[in-house]
């Protein structure tokens, strides 16, 4: 599958979430909720600001490599994650366009329709744990000792925590951090 290797604003990123859930509104109390369509995709709306010949690279790909637009391809987006992944999209038919020119710069837009990933639900309960854990401080952090400990303390089945140039983890009076 080709990949568009062109990154848009991450300012002008808009989404609409796929509709998952069926709601029916009940006269004089609250409404009854159920699943739907689970995996649903995504609406993106995105925009580039390019010169000339990333212009040029962006409608020739459109036209080459996506067939007018009828042919999935890969993009990094960010979604439902800090980071850049690669997504597999469509775009949404007639949504590319230019959005205006000033000098050597063009500002394009389009809408893409971002196919659904496989969620992780084991991913997301422990993100939350973490989270609620840690009052979302330092995340990170906290994700980064469970790779040390995964990846440097048990493969040599060392009980002190290291971190990754293999120096004790200790805690603030010097005591040595163990599994």
């Amino acid at each position: 599958m080709d990949k568009l290797f062109l990154e848009p604003v991450q300012a002008d990123y808009a989404t609409q979430p796929p509709t998952e859930i069926i709601a029916q509104q009940l006269d004089g109390g609250q409404g009854r909720y159920r699943a739907d369509v689970l995996g649903g995709s995504t609406i993106v709306n995105v925009s580039w600001i390019l010169e000339d010949n990333d212009y040029q690279y962006l409608w020739a790909f459109f036209r080459a490599k996506t067939n007018r637009g009828a042919t999935a391809f890969l993009i990094d987006l960010i979604l439902e994650e800090p980071v850049m992944t690669e997504r597999t999209v469509n775009f949404i038919p007639a949504s590319l366009k230019l959005d205006g020119k000033s000098g050597d710069v063009y500002s394009a837009s389009a809408q893409l329709e971002v196919q659904a990933i496989p969620e992780d639900v084991d991913l997301d309960n422990s993100l939350v744990d973490i989270w609620e854990a840690t009052g979302g401080v330092d995340m990170p952090g906290y994700l980064n000792l469970f790779n040390i400990i995964v990846n440097v303390n048990w493969p040599f089945l060392d009980p002190v925590i290291r971190d990754e140039g293999g120096n004790a983890i200790t805690t603030g009076d010097g005591t040595e951090i163990t599994i």
